[in-house]
Parts: C-alpha cells; sequence; structure tokens
C-alpha cells in the first residue's frame, strides 16, 4: 500500500496557521506584559511621585466645595427664618456630590493598591525570563484566540495561568504547565480542508491586527502615557514643584472656609438656630 501524498498547498496552509498562531502568542504575551506589568510599574511609580499629590489635591478641593456648600445651605436656611438641621444639609450635601467622592474612592484605592505593590519582591532577570517564556507555552495552548472550542476546564485553566502571571508566581505557572501537559500544542483533527484552514487563517488575522490596536490603545492610555514624565527627572521635579505649590494654596483655602463655617455654627449655636 502506497504512503498518502499530501498536497504542498495544503502543508503550506498548516504552516501558515501555525506561524500566525506564534506570532498571535507573541502578541497576547506583549499585550499581557503591558497590562499586568509594565502599566503597573508605571503606575506606581506615577502615584508614589507625584500622583499622591494629585489625590491630596482632588480631596481637599472637594472638601472645599462642600464646606463651601454646606454654609450655602445653613444661610440659606437662616434667612428663611428656619430652624437649621445639619444632618439634612449633610446627607443632601453628600448626596450632591456622590459622584466626585466615589471618584476620590477610586483614586484611593489606586494609591494603596500601588503602595501595596512596592512591598511585592521583584523578579530576577532569570525569573522574569523564564515566566515569560512559560507563559507564552501555556496561552499557546489556552487562549481562545488560538484554539477552537476550549473546554470550561481549560478556561479555568487560563484564568489562574493569568492570575499567576499577574502576581509574578513562577512556582504557580510551572504547576500550571505540569497540569496542561496532556493538552497538545497543536491539535490537528486530521479534518482540515483547504477552506475551513483557510477561513482559520483569515479570522487569526482579524485577531492579530486587534491586539495591534489593542496593543496602540494601552500605550497612548493612562498609565502608559506617564511613561515619558516618569523617565524625565527634571520634568518630573518642575510637575511636582507645581502640584506642591497648588496643594499648598488649596489647604489655605480649605483652612480659611472651614474657619467661615466654624464661626457660623457658632453663631447659629449663640442664636439658637440648631
Amino acid at each position: 500500500m502506497s504512503d498518502l501524498i499530501i498536497h504542498p498547498e495544503y502543508l503550506n496552509l498548516k504552516n501558515t496557521l501555525e506561524e500566525i498562531k506564534t506570532i498571535i502568542t507573541e502578541k497576547i504575551a506583549k499585550k499581557d506584559h503591558l497590562i499586568f506589568h509594565v502599566c503597573k510599574d508605571i503606575e506606581t511609580a506615577y502615584m508614589l511621585k507625584i500622583g499622591h499629590l494629585e489625590f491630596k489635591i482632588f480631596e481637599i478641593n472637594l472638601n472645599i466645595r462642600k464646606i463651601k456648600k454646606e454654609i450655602l445651605l445653613i444661610q440659606k436656611q437662616i434667612n428663611l427664618q428656619k430652624k437649621v438641621d445639619l444632618n439634612f444639609i449633610k446627607n443632601q450635601i453628600e448626596l450632591e456630590f456622590e459622584k466626585y467622592i466615589l471618584e476620590l474612592e477610586e483614586k484611593g484605592a489606586k494609591l494603596n493598591l500601588a503602595l501595596k505593590r512596592t512591598e511585592l519582591r521583584k523578579l530576577s532577570k532569570e525569573e522574569s525570563k523564564e515566566i515569560k517564556k512559560v507563559y507564552k507555552q501555556l496561552i499557546f495552548k489556552l487562549h481562545p484566540d488560538l484554539n477552537e472550542n476550549i473546554t470550561e476546564k481549560e478556561q479555568d485553566l487560563l484564568f489562574q495561568v493569568m492570575d499567576a502571571y499577574e502576581a509574578g508566581n513562577l512556582e504557580k505557572l510551572k504547576v500550571l504547565k505540569v497540569l496542561t501537559s496532556d493538552i497538545p500544542d497543536i491539535v490537528d483533527s486530521g479534518e482540515d480542508t483547504f477552506d475551513k484552514l483557510e477561513e482559520e487563517i483569515k479570522i487569526l488575522k482579524i485577531n492579530s491586527e486587534l491586539i495591534d490596536k489593542e496593543i496602540e490603545e494601552i500605550k497612548n492610555s493612562y498609565p502608559y502615557n506617564k511613561k515619558d514624565l516618569i523617565d524625565d527627572e527634571e520634568k518630573l521635579e518642575k510637575n511636582k514643584e507645581i502640584l506642591e505649590s497648588e496643594l499648598a494654596d488649596y489647604i489655605q483655602k480649605h483652612n480659611n472656609y472651614k474657619k467661615k463655617l466654624d464661626d457660623l455654627l457658632k453663631t447659629l449655636d449663640s442664636n439658637s438656630f440648631l
């Protein structure tokens, strides 16, 4: 019985498919490295150097606006010859500024995460190289952009892989590599037709372009767009000086408005408006 002869064009399509999968694997790894490590490192550096000043300015400015509003509402009650209900006024202010209060909480959470990130152990060059290598091997097997018919179990494994990579947990990635050792790198059902291969290649090329756009968007967005500032010590120092001066002004304004409010409250108390 003669050996089966595989059409050269079919082999060419199969090779093209695997080449594109390898390219996409590299791009996914690059994108995830930007999201999970580069951007977080940039944000941490930014928050520690000047981001904390921006947070404090936002917080104090919000407090100033709330105090000004409280003074306005109290004065309005006095003008109407009504008993001043401070609890009602404070609740009204909290509702009016709810969006900004939530924004402040989000900024505070980012600052806390940046501070916690400084406590994490940095990977050595060898560990960093190895974790990237293992990660690429795993997403090549498990990522839905590269493989059809991903099972629920494999999807769960992918989430674990991504979590481990984000945490820089090389040992966990090695364990996951063992757990996925029975999943072949190349799934070949033997039923691929020319049309099916061409269609899969077409889809992969579209996915590849989409990943390129995602990477570009990441590089044009916060926090990556702060990279040049973080790397420019002179520019960074000038920005820091501007923010420190702005913060000092806001603190002075806050103290002035706080005194106005305290004086107003004393007047209310002495005149039995409370």
